[in-house]
């Protein structure tokens, strides 16, 4: 290689092997890059074959036109002879230099891709579910009071609870009705306590008649005040609850000196009259539930599904 090949810029020149039609020279030395119809491929350079280019003057790409090779004539002086290897040493330096460069430049790793920004979802807005309102009670909610003997009006027409009152009674104690359960209340002396009316078919109750010696008070309300009982219930005196559990019979005790009766109306009792004793009672009876239940007791009683 001469000092004029420095001035060879680097582009694609006609094949130096003859093996293809170009290959390219990077301004310094050859590369393994040929092309051949315009088709690149790499293939090593021969040592034997390292001469510079001329410079080409279509630029970039040379003619289609493969310069033909020229026969080197050789000096029989010794001393070129030694010239001649050392230029050839140097000469195959220059080429390995340049396949380096081109095999990193062949093999370099393209960068890796950038990775794609992470989102966060957001998520969905949990679905509020209104619950559908409560049915409208149908006995709407009355209050009477007064002292002594009296007839009240009323106008009830489904199922409802009657919570009756006289805290200072001291002689009979009566409440009656016009509608199918008549006598209700028939104590002596002070009272508390709560009954179901109208559970029968087509029951209707439109008077209330009080017979009492001091102040009393009487409500009336729909069957849905009453709360839910899950399990055993307990209570003292006449009350009224809804067991809410699923079962078919019960142990059922009283402590008490008069009628115990307990009663209960849902889909599962062929007659709704459980229990109808006089004082103190324990048994095990048949009961289905869920059902309403009436107790009338003097005392204490409990009611424990089996």
């Amino acid at each position: 290689m001469t000092n004029d090949s420095a001035d060879v810029p680097a582009a694609w020149h006609p094949d130096p092997t003859g093996q293809h039609e170009l290959r390219y020279w990077d301004g310094s030395a050859w590369t393994d890059h040929v092309s051949d119809q315009g088709n690149q491929s790499l293939a090593p350079m021969t040592a034997q074959s390292a001469t510079e280019p001329t410079d080409s003057p279509n630029g970039d790409l040379a003619s289609s036109e493969i310069a033909p090779k020229k026969r080197r004539k050789w000096p029989l002086i010794t001393l070129a002879s030694v010239l001649g290897v050392i230029l050839l040493v140097a000469i195959v330096g220059a080429i390995n230099g340049g396949m380096k460069k081109a095999v990193a430049g062949a093999t370099a790793t393209p960068p890796a891709a950038a990775a794609p920004p992470t989102t966060t979802p957001t998520p969905a807005a949990p679905k509020v579910t209104t619950p559908p309102p409560a049915p409208a009670p149908k006995v709407a909610h009355q209050e009477f009071s007064g002292s002594g003997d009296m007839v009240e009006a009323v106008n009830i027409t489904a199922p409802a609870v009657v919570t009756f009152r006289c805290d200072a009674c001291g002689s009979n104690t009566v409440l009656k009705s016009n509608g199918a359960e008549s006598l209700i209340v028939n104590e002596i002396g002070a009272y508390s306590g709560q009954h179901l009316i109208n559970v029968r078919d087509n029951s209707l109750t439109t008077e209330f008649t009080i017979n009492a010696d001091a102040d009393w008070s009487l409500v009336i309300d729909d069957l849905s005040i009453i709360p839910p009982t899950h399990g055993p219930a307990s209570g003292h005196g006449d009350s009224v609850l809804v067991m809410s559990d699923k079962f078919t019979t019960a142990a059922v005790t009283n402590v008490g000196e008069s009628n115990f009766l307990v009663m209960a109306y849902g889909r599962g009792n062929v007659s709704p009259l459980i229990v109808n004793e006089i004082g103190s009672y324990s048994g095990t009876v048949k009961i289905a539930g869920p059902a309403y239940i009436t107790v009338n007791s003097s005392g204490d009683w409990s009611i424990t599904p089996q």
